[in-house]
């Protein structure tokens, strides 16, 4: 680990052990294998690791760092080695024979894509369970914060009534965003809230719904985004000037997220 120069902080330090499996779901566009880690401080876990670029690895880690922060649910990310001889990775970034992948621990929750086969988000038993989930509105407003347009029924994990969100590998507008494409603010499209707008049919749940979104957006507000970008390890994977122009997109997108889950309703506020 010492050689990577890496801290414990948010994100668990581990190391892949040889006898990782590819995922054969065929579902995936990223590498991705299931196998056991070795994490600093916490013994060895099952998880899921993806090999993927370096900015996509940003990602990933910087989207988990922000939805442990405002207490969403997700897997528990870790930032793995894996040495060549154990994972034939080729997509992060390498020095001396290892790859550094992106890896999050197996909750023993299954895809709504495997669990509710041949449904969309817009499925009814998928929007029954969004509507009633109670993280629904944080998670809503989290992707909209997050600029993640990827949302679908494939990176929501479902156990026991409970949802868990992955596979942000595409937030922040997409896998190749830099500070030239942030500067034009492209619109991003929150799925998520499209897929549940046909269940908040009325005024009142309407502003029911708002209400605990303006408290998500608050609670946003708070957070203390110098101090995730250093925890998520961004830096060395993304250009500094890059991560610059990020953190100040999404330092300026908190005060927007209520106004534009409501037009993502259909319902858009008056100001």
């Amino acid at each position: 680990m010492q050689a990577w120069g890496l801290r414990m902080a948010s994100i668990l330090l581990g190391r892949v052990r040889s006898g990782a499996e590819p995922l054969t779901d065929g579902k995936g566009v990223n590498d991705t294998y299931v196998g056991l880690v070795d994490v600093e401080g916490f013994g060895t876990t099952r998880a899921y690791i993806k090999d993927l670029s370096p900015l996509q690895l940003s990602n990933e880690l910087l989207a988990a760092v922000l939805a442990l922060r405002v207490g969403l649910p997700v897997p528990r990310p870790i930032l793995a080695i894996a040495n060549s001889k154990d994972l034939a990775a080729k997509h992060g970034p390498q020095a001396m024979g290892e790859t550094l992948v992106f890896a999050s621990t197996d909750e023993g929750a299954q895809s709504a894509m495997l669990m509710i086969k041949g449904g969309q988000l817009e499925h009814p038993r998928l929007q029954e369970m969004l509507s009633v989930w109670p993280a629904i509105h944080s998670a809503v407003a989290f992707d909209c914060w997050i600029a993640n347009g990827d949302r679908h029924h494939g990176n929501l994990l479902l156990k026991d009534g409970g949802i868990f969100l992955v596979d942000h590998s595409h937030a922040f507008t997409g896998s190749a965003w830099n500070a030239a494409s942030l500067a034009k603010d492209p619109a991003v499209r929150n799925k998520l809230a499209i897929s549940i707008r046909a269940t908040i049919n009325d005024d009142p749940m309407f502003q029911s719904f708002m209400n605990k979104v303006d408290q998500c957006q608050s609670l946003i507000a708070a957070v203390d985004l110098s101090k995730e970008f250093l925890a998520a390890h961004t830096n060395g994977l993304t250009n500094a000037d890059d991560l610059t122009a990020l953190l100040s997109y999404l330092t300026n997108r908190r005060a927007k997220i209520s106004a534009l889950v409501a037009a993502e309703l259909g319902r858009p506020r008056l100001t």
